[in-house]
């Protein structure tokens, strides 16, 4: 009897340790987080199946456009803005053809938002060792949570982004193990949204060499690349054509794409577009509402807020006793190198979003790696001013994203006129060098 019960007991166990492993916190918030972006990936590969067109009609119709010998830049409604060569790699897709390649488009960006945020929190679970792993995350979770209508809008309307925010995960996760990977993950981005350039100089900055070098010829070569079957000429042509379309956006010049005035540069609508919820939009948008001959008052002001800003980061850096713009001391303390990693990469992800001319509000599912270091920050910390404070921004920040409603065009378009999330955003940013370094990368303060 005592060793049935024995025998029972030892079952009894055994079985908790498996519903343990089935119903852990850590398991549930990726599973929840996956289903939730499956979920998104079905609708939308539903709505193509259902006639719509949304964004995928401009990646379509450039890359048919490349297979007839004819410039993707002139193609369809003239909406293909990227370089040439992403047009050139989902070539294959066309033998789907509209329905069917938009589908396996979307299908392709719903495993890569899934991928992201599982290496997004295992660099979380680096990043925080001493943390406990259903509070690292719970962060993850949080940061989901705010930007999770921009997974939304990425995957029902055939967004590049969940691609993107792949690419910055995976060279978060791997620069210090496969350096070469986080190189060429940075190119592929920078193929897509040029601002992703800004991570190859961090790279150099850092010393991590051999991801610098990688992600600059990644990225030379995709650009070239589709030379192979369009000639080097005419490829040469298509990058005039993409740059051009950049500096016709810096000139603030009105978007043009029919009539007599229209160019063959890729069509990409101005600095002070109506639609970008960056600061820098925002300060020409008042530029162009100021006085002829004032409106360089406006950039200057721009200008010596990014300054302001780089200058209170660096503060913190140093602060923390970490050189903000030479190269990495701490390469003998792996978890201390990742931590400094991580807010690096959140930096420069805000940088991306709240400085770059054509961020539009999906653009801040990039921010999800910054407001998961926010919401670790937060929950990680012994101040209550720092815990509240932090949590406070970040569900302020989630108002700014969804409120006004949409039934009040005039107040929304004046929310987004002056940025008010990208200012929230920026001012959770700036916070990290001073909270999140001090409490993560000096052993003594670690919990």
């Amino acid at each position: 009897m005592i060793i049935l019960l024995s025998i029972n007991a030892d079952q009894i166990l055994a079985a908790g340790g498996i519903l343990h492993r089935i119903f852990n916190y850590r398991h549930m918030v990726i599973a929840f987080i996956v289903l939730v972006i499956t979920a998104l990936t079905l609708i939308g590969v539903e709505r193509y199946t259902g006639g719509r067109i949304w964004d995928w009609g401009h990646f379509y119709y450039a890359a048919e456009a490349l297979t007839q010998g004819n410039n993707p830049y002139e193609s369809g409604e003239r909406g293909y803005i990227y370089p040439v060569s992403f047009a050139w790699l989902i070539q294959p897709l066309l033998v789907l053809g509209f329905e069917g390649s938009a589908a396996a488009f979307i299908l392709v960006m719903g495993i890569c938002c899934v991928g992201s945020v599982l290496l997004l929190e295992r660099s979380m679970q680096i990043v925080a060792p001493d943390t406990k792993k259903a509070t690292v995350s719970a962060a993850v979770l949080i940061g989901f949570i705010l930007v999770s209508d921009k997974f939304n809008s990425t995957l029902t309307n055939s967004q590049t982004d969940g691609l993107l925010i792949f690419c910055f995960a995976v060279a978060l996760y791997y620069l210090r193990s496969r350096a070469i990977w986080a190189g060429l993950a940075i190119a592929l981005a920078a193929s897509l949204k040029y601002h992703a350039l800004l991570f190859i100089v961090l790279f150099f900055l850092r010393g991590h060499w051999r991801a610098g070098w990688a992600g600059l010829l990644g990225f030379v070569s995709l650009m070239l690349v589709p030379a192979l079957t369009v000639g080097w000429g005419t490829n040469l042509g298509y990058l005039a054509d993409a740059f051009g379309g950049l500096g016709q956006m810096l000139a603030n010049t009105p978007l043009v794409r029919s009539g007599a005035d229209l160019a063959t540069t890729a069509a990409i609508a101005p600095i002070s577009w109506e639609r970008s919820i960056s600061l820098t939009s925002a300060f020409a948008r008042l530029a162009d509402w100021l006085p002829d001959g004032f409106g360089y008052i406006s950039y200057g002001v721009l200008l010596l807020l990014m300054a302001c800003v780089a200058g209170v980061c660096a503060a913190g850096y140093y602060r923390a006793g970490i050189n903000p713009f030479g190269l990495d001391r701490a390469r003998s303390h792996e978890h201390q190198s990742i931590r400094i990693d991580a807010c690096d990469f959140a930096l420069i992800l805000t940088v991306i979003i709240v400085f770059a001319p054509q961020s539009t509000a999906r653009h801040f599912i990039y921010a999800l790696p910054t407001l998961s270091l926010v919401a670790l920050t937060a929950l990680n910390s012994r101040s209550p001013i720092v815990k509240w404070g932090l949590l406070g921004g970040s569900a302020a920040f989630c108002l700014a994203l969804n409120l006004p409603l949409s039934q009040y065009p005039d107040l929304m378009n004046a929310w987004r006129s002056w940025s008010v999330a990208s200012w929230i955003l920026l001012f959770l940013t700036i916070a990290l060098p001073f909270f999140y370094l001090r409490q993560f990368t000096a052993p003594h303060r670690a919990k």
